[in-house]
């Protein structure tokens, strides 16, 4: 009921369309729905898109648009002389450099020690299904406390996801397996029918306040950072296009992403919550 009234409040507070239900109403809306579901609450808006098949399309429309995609592990950011060093190296220059490197963006090694980014990993583990065509198992995006399962039209069923705080872990667990199918098959029995085809394990990286890392280090003219996005990369995507886009320009930031500033840190350690 906590969950419920939290994720109800956060609608009504973004001004976005949702509808408080109870169990046989979310029943109706969603027939294979469990006796253990009651209530809920419907948000017509919330989509979901599938990151293996986004993040292929963004790469080609970067290159037909003029970008260089080189696939190789950076060792060392030289900020000051807008270098990256490569394992294997190799040296790109650049007049700006962006550091996005999700959990791995507090890395020793990665930036001088005074401007090391508070970043750590986050495991989640995540299983992936599959239904007869035509037969999957619900037609909407179904959130629990402890998971979600997302329907897509070619038959797969992504069920997620675990989050552990226990380093650069990527091993998958029987125990992380079997508390996502028993959380999942309370709420949606017809899952125990489907194939799994997939277990994966990812690192998320979070921040001490668990908000956003966004902005310059070390002034206007110091590496651009965007870190600590835990859960959220895709979904904040346009709105760090559009902060890049501002840097790079010598404009202001969008409002939204001010508060994120890298400042906020008092490297090595303390923190100014953002509201």
């Amino acid at each position: 009921a906590a969950e419920l009234g939290r994720r109800a409040d956060l609608h009504a507070r973004s001004s976005l369309q949702a509808e408080t239900l109870l169990g046989s109403e979310c029943r109706r809306l969603e027939p294979g729905l469990g006796t253990a579901v009651t209530a809920g609450f419907s948000a017509p808006l919330e989509a979901e898109v599938d990151p293996r098949a986004l993040l292929p399309a963004i790469s080609a429309a970067a290159e037909s648009a003029g970008a260089r995609i080189v696939s190789a592990e950076v060792s060392e950011i030289d900020s000051g002389a807008g270098v990256a060093r490569l394992a294997d190296g190799r040296t790109l220059a650049a007049g700006r450099v962006a550091i996005c490197a999700g959990a791995w963006a507090g890395s020793d090694g990665l930036l001088l020690p005074q401007q090391r980014l508070p970043v750590r990993p986050v495991k989640g583990e995540i299983l992936r299904l599959r239904a007869e065509p035509g037969h999957l198992p619900c037609e909407r995006i179904i959130v629990g406390e402890r998971f979600y399962i997302v329907p897509r039209a070619g038959g797969e069923v992504v069920l997620g996801a675990t989050s552990e705080e226990g380093g650069f872990d990527m091993r998958v667990t029987a125990g992380a397996v079997h508390e996502l199918l028993r959380e999942a098959y309370r709420a949606l029995p017809e899952l125990a029918e489907l194939e799994l085809v997939e277990t994966a394990a990812g690192l998320r990286p979070g921040s001490p306040d668990n908000a956003p890392i966004f902005g310059t280090l070390e002034g206007t003219a110091g590496p651009i950072v965007a870190a600590g996005l835990y859960r959220n990369g895709i979904l904040l995507a346009p709105l760090l296009a559009a902060g890049f886009d501002a840097l790079f320009a010598s404009r202001e930031l969008p409002a939204e992403l001010i508060p994120l500033g890298p400042e906020r840190f008092d490297r090595p350690g303390r923190v100014r919550q953002v509201q």
